[in-house]
């Protein structure tokens, strides 16, 4: 009986000891079950939210960058345009002053074709002309 009465206070005594140190654990490990929980959801809920905001800035700046797309190509197309309108005017205005620098080296040509003619007029060549300059200039003779 002694046996028997020492192996129960032996097995209720620790049971005792292991509920007891449970009830503990289970209140310690349970509110800091609650509390890391409770952190878990708020750390979630700002990420979350982080997270909405930068997909919202990602799409601001997505838009930003359409837009800025768009105006870019607009002005590609009217500097393009404007490039091209320069570029025809500048044609024009140097066919225009190809044909008036033509036409003032004919004229030129003509006057000076007309200027020989006048200077050996009445001459057979300009060497026969070059031949009696002499004479006709009356210089008296250098001397030489």
């Amino acid at each position: 009986m002694y046996r028997t009465a020492l192996r129960t206070v032996r097995t209720v005594r620790p049971a005792n000891t292991l509920m007891i140190q449970q009830r503990y654990r289970g209140g310690v490990v349970d509110s800091t079950k609650e509390v890391l929980k409770d952190i878990n959801l708020k750390v979630g809920k700002t990420l979350a939210s982080g997270l909405d905001k930068a997909e919202d800035v990602a799409e601001t700046v997505k838009e930003e960058v359409s837009t800025v797309k768009d105006k870019v190509a607009d002005k590609k197309d009217d500097l393009s345009q404007k490039a091209s309108e320069k570029a025809s005017q500048a044609k024009q205005d140097a066919s225009q002053e190809a044909a008036e620098l033509k036409e003032t080296l004919q004229s030129n040509k003509d006057n000076v074709k007309r200027e020989v003619k006048e200077n050996f007029k009445g001459y057979d060549s300009l060497q026969d002309k070059g031949s009696k300059i002499e004479r006709e200039q009356q210089r008296p003779d250098d001397g030489v």
